[in-house]
């Protein structure tokens, strides 16, 4: 897509009453509000749970091992990262990073969510990373619609599970931690296919590449997402 200047400025303007919001309670932990980022308008885009103690220190959505992951899961279907619109359902934090509540999804999805889908990103597929973005747009928990389609208003969304699930399933033992490979690697598959024939994506993925993060997470979660990234790529 081309990129829209008036998107951009617009964007701008809405992340900066962002960082005002007071909708929910949500607020009153927030280091910073994680709203976006990536080109607008923008093919894909993904959505996540909320951001996690990395992206409240530094605004950006996705980053230490869980943005690895899914800068590896964008390699995999041919795509970088500052190709993909990138956010999450709320915008600030949850404490100790639990799942969003109910009415935390309801006012941040309201108030920000639903106008950068329809006015500034305006995707042509979105990705549902993880049980909360696939309960809010499948209306079902990750483990039943995985590697699935949905239509919500209007545009497909595909679920897919978060990259933070894989560096769970790290300290689940092998077998646990390969099944859940091989099932996103299927997943990933249906989704890479479906991309080729709507003409989204290259033809074969392109090598990942270093995004300059900042190294805020310990090292055994490091060791972790680089093991998964390798097998994300077999």
């Amino acid at each position: 897509m081309d990129v829209d200047p008036i998107a951009y400025l617009f964007h701008a303007s809405l992340a900066s009453e962002a960082k005002g919001c007071e909708a929910c309670s949500l607020r009153t932990g927030r280091t910073n509000v994680v709203f976006g980022k990536g080109p607008v308008p923008a093919t894909m885009m993904a959505i996540g749970e909320g951001p996690g103690g990395d992206e409240d220190r530094t605004g950006e959505p996705f980053v230490g091992p869980a943005g690895v992951v899914l800068d590896t899961m964008f390699s995999s279907m041919g795509l970088r990262r500052d190709e993909v619109y990138v956010t999450n359902l709320v915008k600030c934090r949850p404490p100790k990073n639990r799942a969003p509540l109910t009415e935390e999804v309801d006012a941040c999805t309201h108030r920000w969510l639903l106008r950068q889908v329809e006015e500034i990103v305006k995707p042509e597929v979105i990705l549902a990373l993880g049980s909360s973005a696939t309960r809010f747009f499948f209306g079902e928990a990750i483990s039943n619609v995985h590697g699935t389609w949905t239509t919500w208003r209007d545009r497909p969304v595909f679920a897919l599970h978060h990259p933070a699930h894989f560096i769970w399933t790290e300290s689940q033992g092998a077998e646990v931690a390969e099944r859940a490979r091989a099932q996103t690697r299927r997943d990933l598959g249906t989704l890479r296919d479906a991309l080729r024939a709507r003409a989204l994506a290259t033809p074969t993925g392109r090598p990942d590449e270093d995004r300059g993060r900042d190294p805020h997470s310990d090292q055994r979660d490091e060791t972790k997402a680089a093991s998964i990234t390798a097998a994300c790529r077999r």
